[in-house]
């Protein structure tokens, strides 16, 4: 027991002698710690309001552009149809003598003329067909 006992004294001693060393070391070590806190401090006001500054310019560009795409907002118009909407060329009329005397005109055509019943053929298909949307237009309502 007696060799504990001296092993604990110079613990204790030793502990002893090196208590003013750490204390003045750490004193050292934490007003190094406060000067840089301190500089961090001023260097953080320092920068404060360029910081505040360039924040606010963003900010005033995106609330620019929110104001912005509202107002534009505004200006469209959202349509809504549940109808399909047919749009037919008119088509013109002629009246049966016309038709009558178009026939005559294309039956005396020489055999050699097989541009011209060909076009009048085409011409009778696309109207038949403009007949057509026109039916489905009125079917539907238009």
């Amino acid at each position: 027991m007696f060799i504990f006992g001296k092993i604990k004294l110079y613990l204790i001693a030793g502990l002893a002698l090196l208590l003013p060393i750490l204390y003045v070391l750490g004193r050292k070590d934490g007003k190094k710690i406060e000067k840089g806190k301190v500089l961090a401090d001023e260097l953080r006001s320092r920068n404060g309001p360029q910081i505040f500054t360039k924040r606010w310019q963003n900010m005033k560009k995106i609330l620019l552009l929110i104001a912005g795409m509202a107002l534009l907002n505004g200006c469209a118009e959202t349509v809504y149809r549940s109808k399909l909407e047919v749009y037919c060329p008119p088509l013109q009329q002629y009246s049966s003598e016309f038709n009558e005397e178009l026939s005559v005109e294309l039956e005396v055509l020489p055999e050699g003329y097989t541009a011209i019943p060909m076009v009048v053929t085409d011409y009778v298909k696309l109207r038949d067909e403009v007949k057509t949307c026109q039916r489905e237009r009125d079917k539907n309502g238009d």
